[in-house]
């Protein structure tokens, strides 16, 4: 997908009226009103009217439209076209509804862009909406870590994150289920959790009581809540869950051997990572998805002390992201943020 306000390909020329009457004004008409609690239900289909005016003196004819919703970077998600038949005469406006509706995008808000061609000219509006997000999302794993956080035979306390997406809505009694899964004996810990007065934005839930890490390589950790929104596809969680005989973050002490937070924290492009080391050596840099998964490694050649090493990102999606540092066989683990 390209950036409509970077690239708009196919239009020859933006017309800017900076100070002056557009000899053409286009004006797209919000669904909303501007208003949260008009905000539309995502997925549902609307049909964009527009408001053409022609302001010049001659009478104008067949103007071709197009209409693009964008999310919040820019990016095109939807293009659809039209044209304003007939004859516009000056001096006069005229109302369209484009043919074709467009679908809410999976977006807490997106813009619609709207623009028409007259000659080599291209007159623009756009505006933001918002989307009635009736949604309980499971967002992330807070606690084990993915990458081998915690030793086998260790007792961990579930962390989950929750967000509710709806701009007012309140949900009651939210059951939030937890399945610890030995993927060699098909053994199943279950947990549950309940969440009253779960209001728009974050929560966290810990469970207890704790549960007891399998002596397994890998088990699976399923979360999952019960259908209480419209919308079930983000309502499960899974991950692959690696075990180890290593120290984690929270329980290192030793002042000669650390990791720390990557400078930016939200991280855009290159972000900065330090990092100690008692002894000169090698050092294996590690960037994991929040699934566990390994999107990135470096070795790189230390000296003892305090160092700094350089994350390209430019690669990575927004999101939350792990990097872990290991030296001798001792790995440290932080948490980073991607946005851009």
């Amino acid at each position: 997908m390209k950036s409509f306000f970077l690239t708009i390909g196919f239009l020859s020329a933006i017309f800017i009226a900076s100070g002056q009457q557009k000899e053409i004004e286009i004006v797209a008409v919000s669904a909303t009103n501007g208003i949260d609690s008009n905000c539309l239900p995502m997925g549902s289909c609307v049909y964009q009217t527009i408001r053409i005016t022609n302001n010049d003196s001659v009478d104008v004819s067949d103007i071709p439209l197009v209409l693009n919703i964008c999310d919040k970077h820019g990016v095109v998600l939807q293009t659809i076209y039209d044209i304003l038949w007939g004859i516009l005469q000056a001096n006069s406006s005229q109302n369209l509804t484009f043919a074709q509706c467009y679908h809410i995008p999976e977006e807490k808000n997106y813009v619609v862009v709207v623009c028409a061609t007259v000659d080599t000219n291209v007159y623009c509006d756009t505006l933001t909406e918002c989307v009635d997000l009736d949604d309980i999302e499971v967002v992330d794993i807070l606690n084990p870590l993915p990458i081998g956080h915690h030793n086998i035979g260790s007792e961990v306390n579930l962390e989950v994150q929750l967000v509710n997406n709806s701009i007012s809505k309140t949900y009651q009694n939210v059951v939030v289920n937890a399945h610890i899964i030995d993927v060699y004996t098909s053994d199943v810990i279950l947990q549950t959790v309940t969440i009253n007065n779960f209001v728009p934005g974050t929560r966290i839930c810990r469970f207890t009581p704790s549960y007891t890490v399998p002596s397994v390589s890998n088990y699976i950790i399923k979360v999952f809540i019960d259908n209480v929104d419209n919308y079930p596809f983000n309502d499960t969680l899974i991950r692959i869950q690696s075990t180890c005989l290593c120290l984690g973050i929270t329980d290192y002490t030793r002042t000669d051997f650390a990791l720390y937070q990557n400078i930016p924290n939200p991280a855009n492009e290159i972000t900065r990572i330090d990092y100690k080391i008692p002894t000169d050596g090698e050092v294996v840099f590690c960037v994991y998805n929040i699934a566990g998964q390994l999107l990135y490694t470096e070795t790189v050649e230390a000296i003892a002390g305090k160092q700094s090493w350089e994350l390209n990102t430019r690669t990575l999606a927004n999101g939350i992201y792990y990097y872990s540092m290991t030296f001798n066989g001792e790995k440290l683990v932080k948490k980073m943020n991607i946005q851009r």
